[in-house]
């Protein structure tokens, strides 16, 4: 999904790319990002999710601006609402369930990309997002 960037400088929101996530996984827009990082929107729809899973080499940090979230931090759930944050050290499992019926925002910023071939998580130039599913793996399978 190798997708255009924003560019360095002023970008008007009626120009920012728009990303379709793998089904189920909502959308996204990136406000910025080089081989270094990562930023910008995710938009989970009701009954989106991003399942249980780490990422091995990067850290994330999440800022929810519109909307509620379920959030497990590992094994600790945590309903989140505008204004909460959480920050997950490279490979520490976390999720996100919209169970709600509206759509919720969150701002996401990852550090560092790293380089992948993987089309679904792809940024820019061989540049992106690693993401290891562990949702049907012992104990995550089980806590929800």
């Amino acid at each position: 999904m190798s997708v255009a960037m924003a560019k360095a400088g002023i970008n008007k929101a009626d120009a920012l790319p728009w990303i379709d996530l793998p089904p189920g996984m909502g959308g996204a827009t990136p406000l910025s990002a080089s081989k270094h990082s990562y930023f910008g929107t995710v938009v989970l729809q009701p009954g989106d999710a991003f399942p249980f899973h780490r990422h091995p080499n990067q850290a994330e940090t999440i800022y929810i601006v519109k909307g509620t979230v379920e959030a497990w931090y590992e094994k600790e759930r945590v309903d989140m609402k505008a204004g909460d944050t959480m920050f997950a050290p490279a490979n520490t499992v976390h999720a996100f369930y919209n169970t709600s019926d509206k759509s919720m925002l969150m701002l996401v910023m990852l550090s560092p990309l790293v380089r992948t071939t993987d089309e679904d998580w792809e940024l820019a130039d061989g540049w992106g997002w690693e993401m290891v599913d562990v949702s049907e793996e012992a104990p995550w399978n089980d806590l929800r």
